[in-house]
């Protein structure tokens, strides 16, 4: 299983925000993201992740807060299935089609 380190999901953060590590997901990007992960088509769960993701409230995800939201599932297992690899497959997948995505 891959470990999900704090230079692995800074890269995957900077990779899904446009190479850039400052800014933030919008909940579109973050529903997106999550379906990759999960497999599933539930916007209800999705929202559910972004609250938990957006700690401040402000309506985007920093970097902070997506490292923070990814190690509190990771520690939790709140995700059926969820690995480390399944997080950078659901990435990379969201990068090659971004330009479709959103």
């Amino acid at each position: 299983d891959m470990i999900l380190s704090d230079e692995l999901l800074e890269a995957c953060f900077t990779n899904l925000n446009g190479g850039s590590p400052n800014g933030s997901l919008n909940p579109m990007q973050m529903s997106i993201l999550v379906r990759l992960i999960t497999k599933k088509h539930d916007l209800f769960q999705e929202m559910k992740w972004f609250a938990k993701f957006d700690k401040d409230g402000v309506g985007g995800i920093d970097i902070h807060e997506f490292k923070t939201g990814f190690r509190a599932i990771e520690s939790t297992g709140l995700v059926d299935n969820y690995t480390g690899a399944n997080i950078v497959s659901a990435i990379k997948s969201y990068v090659a089609h971004a330009n479709f995505a959103l």
